[in-house]
């Protein structure tokens, strides 16, 4: 009932693993998962990084935001040295 004062519980669907090459994305126990579009193709990428080891998953999207086709992924890097956060 609108305006009574009462939340109404959301409906909440399944979760599903984001899929690359045919299987799931997991990299490590602990993802941390961001959206953008890292190429600026208009398709919104996946930056992962990893809990274990500070790495930074880059996953460029081959399809669309509603079809997302990932085929692999490479670390961030910086001058051929890979871009690491704290982690652990």
């Amino acid at each position: 009932m609108v305006g009574s004062g009462q939340a109404q519980s959301p409906d909440l669907e399944a979760g599903v693993y984001i899929q690359d090459t045919g299987g799931p994305i997991d990299v490590d126990a602990h993802l941390i998962p961001t959206c953008v579009d890292w190429n600026e193709d208009g398709a919104k990428d996946l930056l992962v990084g990893q809990y274990s080891d500070g790495n930074i998953n880059l996953y460029l999207n081959q399809g669309s935001d509603f079809d997302p086709l990932f085929t692999g992924s490479v670390f961030l890097e910086s001058g051929g040295v890979p871009i690491t956060t704290s982690y652990g």
